[in-house]
């Protein structure tokens, strides 16, 4: 038991920075089942969980949220300075609309539509709005790309990378994803590739589940 609980320190003390999946938060949950604690498991009992599809304890969704809208606003606002800035040093007159100090951010989690207005109030600090309640957080930029994002007296480190359909935000090594907003009119693939062919002709109707075109 001494030794389970040592590793569960260890794997949760475990700090992987850089866009790199890992298995660590699956294995944590595990060991923690209480079947594994009372060591009454087998390969049967592993074969129940992964066809039962057990997930593992994800970080609060309020958290996850505030981590996303803080590393999407903070993103924005840089980017914004930068561009600005560009047009500085080149001596040409930047626009007006790079001067931002808020910026508007929809993220879909979860099923679940926040509307976010993120409010430059320092050189590295946010206010986060949504609805009637905000939040003051502060977001440091990490030297391998990452976030560090101090809120309510606790620092979280998270990664983001776009991807097909959605955003995946690694947050305190667990990976969570907003997904973007469904448009009836678009019709996507899950993953990234080579568009081959189209199988129905423009202009013609698509029925469900069937395929209109193959990739690579």
């Amino acid at each position: 038991e001494q030794a389970r609980r040592n590793l569960a320190i260890a794997l949760k003390d475990l700090s992987i920075r850089g866009d790199i999946r890992t298995t660590v938060e699956y294995l944590v949950d595990l060991i923690e089942a209480d079947r594994y604690q009372a060591n009454q498991f087998d390969t049967s009992w592993l074969d129940e969980r992964i066809k039962s599809k057990v997930k593992k304890t994800k970080v609060d969704q309020l958290t996850v949220v505030i981590v996303g809208a803080a590393c999407k606003g903070f993103s924005d606002l840089e980017a914004a300075k930068s561009e600005y800035m560009g047009y500085i040093e080149r001596g040409q007159l930047p626009p007006s609309d790079l001067l931002l100090t808020a910026v508007p951010i929809e993220l879909i989690y979860e099923s679940v539509k926040y509307k976010v207005v993120a409010e430059a109030s320092g050189p590295s600090t946010l206010v986060l709005r949504c609805n009637e309640s905000l939040v003051d957080v502060e977001v440091r930029q990490l030297a391998d790309g990452g976030y560090l994002v101090l809120v309510g007296g606790k620092s979280h480190v998270a990664y983001t990378k776009e991807e097909v359909g959605a955003q995946r935000l690694v947050v305190d090594d667990q990976t969570c994803l907003f997904t973007d907003d469904y448009d009836p009119t678009s019709l996507r693939a899950q993953m990234g590739g080579k568009l081959l062919r189209y199988l129905i002709e423009d202009g013609e109707k698509v029925g469900k589940n069937e395929p209109f075109a193959e990739i690579e």
